[in-house]
């Protein structure tokens, strides 16, 4: 599948800074028999923004509003687990590889459903998320400091 990376992808106001990161897939999109990540051939373009997707995913929101950062960050290491889960019962008994690609991508949503929500609690932009993190690991590499521990390194 080829991914393009967009980084100046519209303005998303209500969360600070004034850029999106843009993230498109080169998809067969609505045929699902065809599977997107094995075959992209077709011309159909679908681009979501980071900041698009957080307002978007977050109106399906449904826990107390005082018990937001907790909740989130109790899902997002729930859903980290589930794919762990996968994976081990995957090693463990062996079975459908495909199956287990599919069960994988629809909790990897879901983890990417709670890190929009953590980022809203932490007053975060989304969509600078990615940004940074690419800043992080460029930065490591260029110091010779990728492998190792540590947040700081």
């Amino acid at each position: 599948m080829n991914a393009i990376l967009d980084f100046n992808n519209g303005y998303d106001e209500g969360y600070g800074v004034g850029y999106e990161l843009g993230v498109q897939f080169a998809v067969t999109g609505v045929d699902k028999s065809v599977d997107p990540v094995k075959d992209d051939t077709s011309e159909d373009i679908i681009s979501l923004g980071f900041a698009t997707y957080s307002v978007e995913a977050l109106d399906y929101a449904a826990y107390p509003e005082d018990t937001g950062l907790l909740y989130s960050v109790l899902g997002l290491c729930s859903e980290a687990g589930e794919v762990a889960d996968k994976v081990k019962k995957h090693v463990r008994d062996g079975g459908d590889y495909d199956k287990l690609r599919m069960g994988i991508q629809k909790e990897l949503g879901d983890i990417l459903w709670y890190c929009a929500a953590v980022a809203r609690e932490y007053e975060l932009n989304f969509a600078t998320i990615p940004i940074v993190n690419l800043e992080k690991l460029a930065s490591r590499k260029d110091r010779g400091v990728i492998n190792g521990s540590g947040d700081d390194r």
